[in-house]
């Protein structure tokens, strides 16, 4: 090899090395890794600690997310599904709901073994389906996240600025997508995403990627605020595979209602405004809320319900050069997940057969009739 030919090599190689470090000053949060943000203990936390999981056999645990337009209006509607409850006696079981702030926070009580079904955003997801024994059965919702910066009119503006995120969802992934592309080191500060608003607010930070409702409240509550990025996302329903294997009726049955709801929705806004305010009560139920992000639910959910679509896992999502691949690599270059993890082992927990199954047979899963609890309340 000639004199310039090693200098072509060494200007390449210096070159990677320039980008892995830029990646990693943007990508991770000062102070502990991205890894050890989500793998704390939370068995101690002040709300999660007053839970009482029943560890009854003839009860099946579910983990939601109130503070989430739109799945948290699907999981309010199932909540209130009177067939789903028929389904599920039938079979000697009842459902049980617990709120969380994040999907993090359900998996892990999932791998405890005190939940047997938890609805999360595709980061989450896939970093449950490497670490234990799952099954990916449905789509919950699709929408995009929005980075809202304060002062700001690109991302190139938030150059040394705080930016507000929640540590291994999707969001993380979309906010590191963002700052990778534009070449934008910034400080990257943990938050929930109820916790956002106030640290706005309060100058705490200068920008916050998060999904709505809260994005919205970000924009208009902080004068010149504006979406400087824009992320697309899809959200997913998945089984403890134990609990998959032992009740594939039971698994139908919970499909089932997912997709009922999803139709209810569809067919008039005000089964929207009745899920929306469902949600709500949820919201303020499970932690103190900006007023703010309550007002405006109805408003997003309305927006997110004509993006959503049917619950159906899409081929495209799974493709090799997909949004569930490019994440997957992502959460093994933030040590989220076992270095070793392969991607057509967490891909093939995927199964888009069993919502199919039951979307070919709306008369027997009863999917166009409808009997939601106390939905004359908002009528």
């Amino acid at each position: 090899m000639d004199r310039r030919h090693k200098m072509m090599v060494i200007r390449c190689v210096l070159g990677l090395v320039a980008v892995v470090a830029i990646y990693l000053i943007m990508a991770k949060p000062k102070g502990e890794s991205a890894g050890a943000q989500i793998q704390q203990d939370l068995s101690d936390h002040p709300i999660y600690s007053t839970y009482h999981f029943s560890p009854l056999e003839g009860v099946v645990r579910i983990g939601i997310q109130p503070f989430w337009v739109f799945a948290a209006n699907l999981a309010e509607a199932m909540r209130r599904d009177r067939l789903l409850t028929e389904d599920l006696t039938t079979l000697g079981l009842r459902l049980e709901f617990y709120s969380f702030l994040k999907g993090p926070d359900i998996n892990f009580f999932m791998e405890k073994g005190q939940l047997d079904v938890g609805m999360s955003g595709y980061l989450p997801t896939l970093r449950q389906a490497s670490r234990q024994d799952v099954v990916v059965a449905a789509t919950m919702d699709r929408n995009f996240y929005d980075l809202v910066a304060v002062k700001a009119l690109t991302i190139k503006d938030l150059e040394g600025k705080n930016i507000g995120f929640t540590p291994g969802s999707d969001a993380h992934h979309a906010l590191v997508e963002a700052l990778l592309l534009t070449g934008t080191k910034a400080n990257l500060v943990p938050l929930d995403g109820n916790e956002m608003p106030a640290a706005m607010r309060s100058g705490q930070i200068d920008a916050g990627i998060i999904w709505e409702p809260v994005a919205s409240v970000l924009r208009l509550d902080n004068p010149g605020a504006r979406v400087v990025y824009r992320s697309r996302w899809a959200s997913f329903l998945y089984f403890r595979g134990d609990f998959a294997k032992a009740q594939p009726q039971a698994i139908a049955a919970i499909l089932a209602a997912l997709a009922r709801a999803s139709r209810w929705l569809d067919e008039d806004s005000d089964n929207v405004v009745a899920s929306s305010r469902w949600a709500i009560d949820a919201c303020r139920a499970l932690a103190p809320t900006d007023p703010l992000v309550l007002a405006d639910f109805i408003t997003q959910s309305k927006k997110a319900n004509i993006l959503s679509g049917e619950p159906v896992l899409l081929e495209s999502d799974m493709d090799d050069r997909g949004l569930l691949a490019s994440a997957f690599q992502f959460l093994k270059d933030e040590d989220m997940i076992p270095a070793g993890t392969e991607w057509e082992k967490v891909r093939a927990t995927f199964d888009a057969r069993s919502m199919e199954s039951i979307l070919s047979e709306p008369q027997k899963w009863r999917l166009n009739r409808f009997d939601y609890e106390n939905k004359e309340e908002w009528q």
